[in-house]
Parts: C-alpha cells; sequence; structure tokens
C-alpha cells in the first residue's frame, strides 16, 4: 500500500509528518510511504485507497477522515488547507479519486513515541 507523506522540512508548523516519516518506514516496512507536496501534481492510483498523512492546525490529537466532505468541513485545516483540499476536490471532479480516502491528521507537535504508536496502529487496520 502506498502512504502519501505532506510536510515540509523548512516549515516548522510543516515538518511533524515528515519528521514521522523515517520511524513509520521502519516500523512498517512492507508500506510504500511517498513524500509529497500538494502543490505538485500528485495523481493516486483511483483503484487503491488513498492514505494521506498530515500535520492539520488546531487539533491536539491524531484525527482520522475517512470522506473529503467532513475534512472540507472540519474546523481544523490542513497546513496546506487550501492546496490539499483543492487538489483533492480537482481529483474528485475529474473521476480520478479513489472511493477509498483516509487522511490521518496529526498535530503540529514535536515527534513522540506515542504519536509514532498512535499512526502505526491506524495504517496496520485494513
Amino acid at each position: 500500500m502506498k502512504i502519501f507523506v505532506l510536510g515540509n522540512t523548512l516549515v516548522k508548523e510543516d515538518s511533524t509528518a515528515v519528521e514521522l516519516l523515517p520511524l513509520l518506514k521502519q516500523q512498517l516496512p512492507e508500506y510504500e510511504f511517498i513524500l509529497v507536496d500538494p502543490t505538485e501534481n500528485f495523481t493516486p492510483n483511483s483503484d487503491a485507497p488513498l492514505v494521506i498523512i498530515d500535520a492539520v492546525k488546531g487539533i491536539d490529537k491524531v484525527q482520522v477522515y475517512d470522506n473529503l466532505d467532513v475534512f472540507a468541513s472540519a474546523k481544523a485545516v490542513s497546513v496546506h488547507d487550501y492546496d490539499l483540499l483543492l487538489h483533492l476536490q480537482l481529483l474528485k471532479k475529474l473521476g480520478k479519486l479513489p472511493k477509498k480516502l483516509v487522511i490521518i491528521g496529526i498535530p503540529q507537535v514535536k515527534v513522540t513515541d506515542d504519536l509514532v504508536n498512535h499512526v502505526t496502529k491506524l495504517l496496520n487496520i485494513d
């Protein structure tokens, strides 16, 4: 399974998911983790589930959004907010958004063992 990780190490608020990346790769070597920038064009395979890990403003614990409408209406938004949401909405309109979408929103905090374990457990559930 491919897991798309969004983030930017140059922007502190946007680096949490990137900092998680090596730890997730170590704990889940069977998954393919792909670092992407939502401002670039990334088009997932529309047959496979789309799983995204991204830092989210305004949350204090990991949140799972399994629906684009829920993600769009959430009070907390991706650090990329407009870019990621717009990109996903365009994919949906073009019929290229997979039927199964999971966005794992992580808080903008220091990476801890608890955070790594929580995200790992979420990814291990099919």
